[in-house]
């Protein structure tokens, strides 16, 4: 499983690279097909930082301690909504975590767009591509949270205590949304200025 994890981060890179380039064609040149294409990337996108990140949970639930990132951040006695919780536990989980919130977003822009007014939609979409390629390149050179270890322990360090608190679980999420949702007035807002 973790190998179909890494798969996912690199297909993830991949498609919001390929949507970013897309989009820069798409604007340069004029060509319908080329918005299409980034349109298919940034879909493809979040089909895999959706699978990327729900391999991480998985492995969570399914103590998966080979795994150096579920290791470190769970244990076989801990409760399920904090071993659901360790996905944004540390740097790589949070990563990951902020890549598929871009993905998520990139999507919500191309489905509800103003059908009004200029059309902003492939310079808005190409901007959050290109944030997206970013947590994606991180997630999968920098801090790869499926880094394997060659021996698979029976128990893991477990969650950090801090961080098994029911308010734990609501608060990091909600913080990461606003966090990554403010990318999208800010994509329109360059958007607006490349018009």
């Amino acid at each position: 499983m973790p190998e179909l994890g890494r798969i996912a981060l690199f297909l993830c890179f991949g498609a919001s690279a390929g949507a970013a380039l897309a989009f820069m064609g798409h604007i340069k040149t004029g060509d319908p097909r080329l918005r299409r294409v980034g349109e298919y990337g940034v879909y493809l996108f979040c089909l895999f930082a959706t699978a990327a990140s729900a391999g991480l949970v998985y492995l969570f639930l399914t103590d998966a301690f080979e795994v150096r990132y579920v290791f470190n951040h769970s244990s076989t006695d801990l409760p399920i909504p904090y071993k659901i919780s360790g996905l944004w536990a540390s740097n790589e989980g949070s990563l990951l975590f902020w890549a598929w919130l871009v993905s998520v977003f990139g999507c919500l822009v191309l489905v509800f767009r103003p059908r009004e007014g200029p059309d902003l939609a492939p310079r808005v979409s190409l901007i959050l591509a290109v944030i997206g390629a970013f947590f994606a390149y991180l997630t999968v050179f920098v801090a790869n949270p499926f880094v394997t270890t060659p021996v698979r322990p029976t128990q893991g360090l477990g969650l950090n205590p801090l961080l098994q608190n029911p308010g734990m679980l609501l608060h990091p999420t909600t913080l990461y949304a606003g966090y990554v949702g403010f990318s999208v007035p800010y994509a329109y807002a360059m958007a607006a200025l490349l018009e």
